[in-house]
Parts: structure tokens; C-alpha cells; sequence
């Protein structure tokens, strides 16, 4: 198999193990909310056809391994057959993660990137992990996607999903300007009074807000979408510790 077409199978099979888990968290939610026997069974019913799903992922995932080691020289991590819900949601997980890390792969293979680039784009997704810590987890998701178009060589898209990540980042502070949120996270502790800071959260702001987002004239290049993640990365550890206070 070609990198292309090993590529697009892991990008199913990541949209698809995303599908299911997704499933498993309605599922959960409807549970709490149920009143009935009958309700509750057929969920019941409906968690057991997603573990089957789960399993029938589980092995195409595990019939790419050979594949994927010739591509990219990678060992695919082995995961247990799951049996239950935990277990089914945290193979799928798994899968996720592990597929990101093929994909980051085969899409240097395929658009190689500059060797800078590639080890900043690295060192951003090591960044990620870590700030997303007790986080909403749909920040990492989206950023995740922004790396990943990023490594395609989509610049564009990979500025406008961190443009969308920066303005919700924002849209999370008290004030109803930039210079009110500025002037609350001084007040909270969060940042120094001092310009560099400032100017930093309005030129990213400004960015995200103005020329990605609403001028259509804008084209981000390499250099553009890169700048946009490092600074989206340095906000979210400012909302991290805005959370934590």
C-alpha cells in the first residue's frame, strides 16, 4: 500500500473511532437521564452494538500494522480486545492518539516539511499535551486538526481552525473589550502589568479576529498558520492558569 492510501485509511479510521466514542458519551448521557426499564435496556442494547464496533475498528487498525511499519517504520501499539464500555472508549481513545501519530507521519512523507518546521511542529504538539491538562479536551482536538493541516501543507486551514481555537480562548475571559480581559487577568494575577503580555494577547487576538477570520483578501502562508499555533499554545497556558485560580 502507498503512503496516500494508508493515509486516508487512518484518517477513516480515526473519524470513525471519533464517531463511536462519541456514541458511547451520548449513550452515557441518556443513561443518567432514564426513567424506564425499558429505556435503560435498550441502551443496553445499543452500548453492546457499539462494543462490536469498537472491536471491528480495533482490527482494521490492527491488520495496518504491517503496513504502517513498512511506510513510516513504526510499531503500532497492540490493544486489548475490549469487552466493556470503559474499556471500548479507552481503546478508542488510544486509537485516536495513535493515529494521529501515523498521520503526523505520513503526511511528512507525503508533503515533506522543512526541518524546522517539523520540529517545531513537534515541539508544539508536546506543548499541547501538556497545557490541555484538565482543559476541555475539544481544545486539544482542535488543535490536533490544526497540526494536521499544517503538515498536509494546508496553511489556510490550518490558521482558520487556530483562529476559531484563539477567538473561544478569548471569548472565555471576563470584559467586554480586549483591554477589559488585559485588565482582568492583571488584576487576577494572571499576567504582569507590563507590555509584553499585552501586546502579545492583541496582536493574537487582532490576528485571529481580523485577518483570518473576517478578510477574505488574507491567504496564510507556512509561517502564518505556525506563528498563529505557538501563540494559540501560549494562550491556552494563560487560560490554564486563569482556571487554576
Amino acid at each position: 500500500m502507498e503512503a496516500s492510501g494508508l493515509l486516508k485509511k487512518f484518517e477513516s479510521i480515526k473519524a470513525h473511532s471519533k464517531e463511536v466514542y462519541e456514541s458511547f458519551e451520548e449513550l452515557e448521557s441518556r443513561r443518567f437521564t432514564a426513567f424506564h426499564n425499558y429505556e435503560l435496556s435498550r441502551i443496553d442494547d445499543q452500548e453492546k452494538r457499539k462494543i462490536i464496533e469498537t472491536k471491528m475498528i480495533l482490527e482494521e487498525y490492527h491488520n495496518s500494522s504491517a503496513n504502517v511499519k513498512s511506510i513510516t517504520k513504526i510499531t503500532l501499539l497492540y490493544l486489548s480486545i475490549p469487552s466493556s464500555v470503559e474499556q471500548a472508549t479507552g481503546v478508542l481513545h488510544r486509537i485516536s492518539i495513535e493515529c494521529d501519530h501515523v498521520i503526523g507521519f505520513l503526511n511528512a512523507a507525503i508533503t515533506p516539511l522543512s526541518p524546522e518546521d517539523v520540529d517545531r511542529l513537534n515541539k508544539l504538539r508536546s506543548e499541547l499535551a501538556e497545557v490541555t491538562t484538565k482543559l476541555d479536551i475539544n481544545y486539544e482536538k482542535n488543535l490536533t486538526e490544526a497540526i494536521n493541516e499544517q503538515e498536509k501543507g494546508h496553511s489556510l486551514a490550518s490558521a482558520l481552525i487556530t483562529a476559531r481555537v484563539i477567538n473561544y480562548i478569548i471569548d472565555q475571559i471576563e470584559g467586554e473589550t480586549i483591554e477589559d480581559k488585559i485588565k482582568f487577568l492583571q488584576e487576577k494575577g494572571i499576567i504582569e502589568k507590563g507590555g509584553e503580555v499585552k501586546a502579545f494577547i492583541i496582536k493574537a487576538s487582532k490576528k485571529a479576529r481580523n485577518v483570518f477570520s473576517h478578510d477574505i483578501k488574507i491567504l496564510a502562508n507556512p509561517s502564518d498558520s505556525l506563528s498563529m499555533l505557538g501563540d494559540c499554545v501560549k494562550l491556552l497556558g494563560i487560560l490554564k492558569a486563569f482556571n487554576l485560580n
